[in-house]
């Protein structure tokens, strides 16, 4: 018997392989995003893709790759940061020993962030988890470098040196007090 009496045979384009997960059909679409942030451009697609496309019932979309590397890590960066923010007002206090000067202090943290954002800004760099790693780094620097900074300036207030001269020794350290980061040196009184 012929197989053409048993069945049609035609020519038709269809993928080359039937890929399947967790017992479901998959077809995997790749995307390279660039000049652009991974979040907003998911957020686009999402909004364009739910106004223009009807799925048939029991076909789903998934986002994953490094998207879904971001979500996982914006989540832990959610308990992560204020965490760290948390610690970092504790060991001020403990250094400082006082409220008041903690809030004082503190509150330069978010002005080097600030400081941070606007330079992301000003490069292009979108915000990433590197990025969100750089300003937990960048909250340490601070909080190390403002109490020594309000040491040098309260000293120099202290010992009764004009405003101009105090900026001045405070930022370069010039015979008087030096300041360096994560240490301060202090000369030997004459």
């Amino acid at each position: 018997m012929p197989l053409k009496q048993l069945a049609t045979l035609s020519v038709v384009d269809r993928p080359s392989t039937i890929n399947r997960e967790w017992g479901r059909r998959l077809l995997k679409v790749q995307v390279n995003v660039r000049d652009r942030d991974i979040a907003s451009f998911v957020d686009e697609a999402r909004a364009r893709i739910s106004d223009e496309i009807v799925l048939p019932d029991g076909y789903l979309i998934e986002w994953g790759g490094q998207f879904e590397n971001l979500e996982c890590s914006r989540q832990r960066l959610m308990i992560v940061v204020p965490l760290t923010l948390l610690l970092i007002f504790i060991l001020l206090y403990f250094s400082l020993k006082r409220f008041s000067d903690v809030l004082i202090l503190y509150t330069g943290i978010p002005l080097a962030a600030i400081g941070g954002v606007i330079m992301l800004y000003g490069r292009g760099i979108p915000f990433s988890v590197s990025a969100a790693i750089g300003f937990i780094a960048l909250s340490g620097t601070a909080a190390v470098l403002l109490p020594m900074f309000s040491f040098a300036a309260s000293s120099i207030v202290v010992e009764n040196i004009d405003r101009h001269h105090a900026l001045t020794v405070v930022i370069d350290g010039s015979n008087h007090k030096q300041v360096r980061l994560y240490g301060i040196d202090i000369p030997d009184e004459d």
